[in-house]
């Protein structure tokens, strides 16, 4: 269970960010306390320099190297977990369906016509909108067949975009396009 809260929390866009501010935030501290030392003995100060600077700059490459560390696990497990959801949605499907009563409703099937987010450009306005892996279903209520396709119908101002998680969840997001591309590689599904 441990170790499931550890992935869902490194997979958190949110806590890389916030984790990065922290970090970041707290590195003038270090600075501000050799200062106020420097007014408290500053002859002590002057005798303990070198070793003040040296603490300085080895406590910001560690907060920064755990921090790349963190990263880097984090898009590790992004990746893991798009090319786990790619290797499920290219199994085949049961040779015998469950039998179905009449009174069931229509099951969709798994192997959904869509495309799936490959890539995200910096100037993309799937940014931080969409997961790597995702599977586009539909823009602005138009089935997403292709990239050309579902660039055709985007609208400048906010559009709608219908997709899939990986576990299979429907969702929407709304994204905001100026220039009618959706800067990112897809594939079809």
């Amino acid at each position: 269970m441990w170790l499931d809260t550890m992935r869902t929390l490194l997979r958190s866009q949110v806590f890389l960010a916030v984790l990065w501010g922290a970090v970041m935030a707290t590195l003038p501290y270090t600075t501000y306390k050799i200062l106020l030392f420097q007014r408290q003995a500053p002859s002590l100060f002057s005798a303990h320099l070198p070793a003040l600077l040296f603490a300085n700059v080895a406590i910001i490459v560690l907060l920064v190297g755990t921090l790349l560390l963190v990263t880097s696990a984090h898009w590790q497990l992004r990746q893991r977990s798009a090319s786990r959801v790619s290797s499920e949605r290219s199994e085949p499907a049961r040779s015998t369906p469950p039998p179905r009563s009449k009174a069931d409703p229509p099951v969709e099937s798994a192997a959904t016509t869509g495309l799936q987010l490959v890539e995200i450009g910096t100037e993309s306005p799937l940014q931080s909108r969409l997961p790597i892996g995702a599977v586009v279903e539909s823009v602005n209520g138009t089935p997403a067949t292709s990239l050309a396709a579902a660039e055709s119908v985007l609208k400048p101002g906010v559009n709608e975009i219908d997709w899939l998680d990986d576990t299979g969840k429907r969702n929407m997001a709304y994204v905001m396009v100026r220039d009618g591309k959706l800067h990112a590689e897809f594939r079809p599904v």
